[in-house]
């Protein structure tokens, strides 16, 4: 074993240790089913700060998004906004539902969906998609956990082996301590993730020559890395039809981010929602933690990383940056994936000391933990307390420990499922994740019909509409994942149609679920029960979350600057950023330009147009059962 394999594993072990730690004193403590699968809604402010923002971002923004900007420039460097987007969808949805759940005693999702829409069908379709969802975002952190075990350890960690060890710590503390135990973990995976990614990127420009010697490089480079791809590319697929060359186009990028704000849409988020004591910490996440800290290292250090990598393959001729000399490091480790993705273990090994690169591996580890633990638990609780509980109680009677003890059960189940993906679909990262959020995304329209519209669409096509939408981002993806591997010729047909016209399956998928969601509403009716409930919800929303007056100005201006802030970040850049601006590469000027007013847009929505911050109101359980729900446990 080489030193360097050996305080890696040291400094894992450590890391791990601490996991452990908390999955015993959260099993401990958790006794009730609430206490088990949201924390009791007793998280406190800090904690949920810290846990929800590393939960947001994961192995793959740590190995994966550099390396896609490896492989196809600035023009998906774009990617870094996601710390904008992602919780923009937060800032919209997260408070009205922790109203909704602390006001009715909902603990998993599809309670309260198929309870304010009056639909079991919407209900299913959530579990669907957190099974999706929970499957393919998992298996992107068990890939990029066995990828980087075995290039760090240079083979003595097989590829399957890192991503076997990975799994065994995430079941054992999230089966045993449940939501309290990913959020105390979660908490110190945010500094490590922060922590590592700087330090990657600094060590990636002082390796180069420093600033000077990197901004000379990039003007060296091929046009295609440095420049816009275009707003639209008029194929079948998102590839350049004369090279045949994917392209991260304007519609692309905007489309791709809407998949990315799927994260705070998914059932798993919901529940990081129910788990809040209060929403106090609900801004500092969306605006700070995440718009602000994050998005500035991934606009800065991330960026960093990949155009790095792409300057010594291209300017300075170092063949282990060559896509062949990246493919050798994974496969002379033992490992498996797209050669991108070795970037970042690649640059790891070249160019930090020791004891960075076991801070740095660590910080990689937790970026993976962070993000797959959340949804281990969401997946066993919704299966546990929606399918499995249900119908074992109507042949006998079924206890809350029972219930749980399911739950423990099922994480080995999700995990399974995820390294069947992870082993046979070694998609590209960002690829597989994008997938995954884009099923999430599916909920957009009825989240904001649940947070926003008292009349407009009925639950019939909300329901509709959430399955249209699964099928056409399935279909406009590439390729069916397993089933595919089953049919070859149906993954060989779709591969044709992969991101048609250059717009991500998610835009195909919110399309098809917008336009089927109207036309089924216009047909159809809602339940009597629909009506009561969502008049309910509405009147309460105006009793305890009303905006003040001011509140209201700012909430005109948001409704037309996010849309603004939107389309000219994305689709705007290929029009007006191209050549360079003050000697560097006006698309990552743009980047940083429109990064800036993107905090602004979080700051505006959140704290000036009060949609993150605390009701008027104290938000009083609607009966016992509802009170039962919020337990210090």
């Amino acid at each position: 074993m080489k030193d360097t394999t050996f305080w890696i594993l040291l400094g894992i072990g450590l890391y791990w240790t601490y996991c452990i730690y908390w999955g015993i004193k959260g099993y401990l403590k958790a006794k009730s089913a609430a206490g088990y699968y949201i924390a009791g809604r007793t998280l406190p402010i800090w904690l949920f700060i810290l846990a929800a923002t590393a939960t947001s971002f994961s192995g793959w923004t740590y190995v994966g998004h550099p390396g896609t900007i490896y492989s196809a420039g600035l023009a998906y460097a774009f990617a870094g906004l996601y710390a904008i987007t992602i919780p923009f969808t937060g800032v919209l949805f997260l408070k009205r539902q922790w109203i909704l759940g602390r006001r009715y005693g909902f603990i998993t999702p599809p309670e309260m969906y198929r309870r304010v829409f009056d639909s079991k069908a919407l209900g299913f379709a959530v579990i669907l998609i957190a099974a999706l969802y929970s499957i393919f975002y998992l298996a992107v952190q068990l890939m990029a956990s066995g990828l980087l075990f075995c290039i760090l350890t240079d083979g003595f960690i097989p590829y399957f082996g890192g991503a076997v060890a990975l799994s065994l710590v995430l079941v054992f503390y999230v089966s045993m301590g449940g939501l309290r135990s990913v959020a105390w973990v979660d908490a110190l995976q945010f500094f490590l993730l922060v922590i590592g990614i700087t330090v990657i990127g600094i060590g990636a420009i002082n390796a180069i020559g420093g600033i000077d010697a990197f901004l000379d490089g990039l003007r060296n480079l091929d046009p295609y890395y440095t420049q816009g791809h275009g707003v639209m590319v008029l194929n079948t697929n998102w590839k350049d039809p004369a090279t045949g060359l994917p392209m991260w186009t304007g519609l692309m990028m905007l489309t791709y981010m809407f998949a990315l704000a799927g994260i705070q849409c998914s059932p798993a988020f919901t529940m990081w929602g129910f788990s809040n004591r209060d929403p106090k910490g609900m801004p500092w996440q969306q605006v700070v933690g995440s718009s602000l800290i994050v998005g500035f290292i991934l606009v800065i250090f991330s960026t960093i990383q990949g155009m790095t990598g792409l300057e010594l393959r291209d300017i300075i001729g170092n063949e282990a940056y060559s896509k062949a000399g990246l493919e050798h490091l994974i496969i002379g480790a033992g490992g498996k994936g797209k050669s991108s993705d070795a970037l970042v273990p690649r640059l790891m090994l070249d160019f930090l000391p020791l004891p960075l690169m076991v801070l740095v591996a660590v910080g990689g580890l937790a970026a993976m933990q962070s993000t797959g633990a959340p949804y281990i638990s969401s997946f066993a609780a919704i299966f546990s307390r929606e399918i499995v509980t249900p119908y074992l109680r109507k042949k006998r009677e079924i206890k809350e420990s029972t219930e749980i003890w399911i739950a423990r059960g099922l994480s080995l189940v999700v995990v399974a499922l995820a390294f069947s993906v992870s082993y046979f679909r070694p998609d590209l990262m960002v690829m597989l994740g994008g997938l995954a959020t884009s099923y999430a995304f599916q909920l957009f329209i009825a989240l904001f019909a649940m947070a926003y519209l008292r009349n407009t669409f009925t639950g019939k096509g909300i329901t509709a509409g959430v399955y249209a939408g699964i099928i056409a981002v399935t279909l406009t993806y590439g390729g069916v994942p397993l089933l595919g591997d089953i049919f070859p010729a149906i993954n060989e047909f779709l591969a044709h149609y992969k991101y048609p016209l250059s717009i991500h399956c998610c835009g195909w998928g919110i399309l098809a679920n917008l336009i089927t969601t109207v036309v089924v509403s216009a047909f159809t009716k809602q339940t009597k029960e629909e009506r009561r409930m969502r008049n309910e919800i509405h009147d309460y929303f105006a009793k305890v979350d009303y905006p003040s007056e001011s509140a209201k100005k700012w909430r005109t201006f948001v409704k037309f600057f996010a849309p603004f802030w939107w389309i000219m970040t994305f689709v705007g850049a290929p029009i007006f950023a191209n050549g360079y601006w003050f000697g560097v590469p006006a698309q990552w000027v743009w980047i940083f330009i429109w990064w800036i007013l993107g905090v602004f847009m979080m700051w505006a929505m959140a704290w000036k147009a009060e949609l993150s911050t605390m009701p008027k109101e104290e938000i009083v359980p609607i009966d016992e059962a509802a009170a039962k729900t919020i337990t210090e446990d």
